[in-house]
């Protein structure tokens, strides 16, 4: 896997085509299926999600 650079991940991740739907109380975002890093953000917050809560 290659580096990214803090630009190439502003571009690619932080300007996400999507949008925050409130559902049962919960928020869920939605993703254009047809958008290419879906998956690669849908795997980081996964893992971000999976790291330890520090108190």
């Amino acid at each position: 896997m290659s580096r990214a650079t803090a630009a190439t991940l502003r571009r690619r991740l932080f300007t996400i085509p999507g949008r925050l739907v409130h559902t049962a109380r919960r928020l869920h975002l939605r993703l254009p299926q047809n958008w290419p890093w879906a998956d690669a953000f849908l795997t980081a917050l996964t893992r971000i999600n999976a790291l330890p809560m520090r108190s």
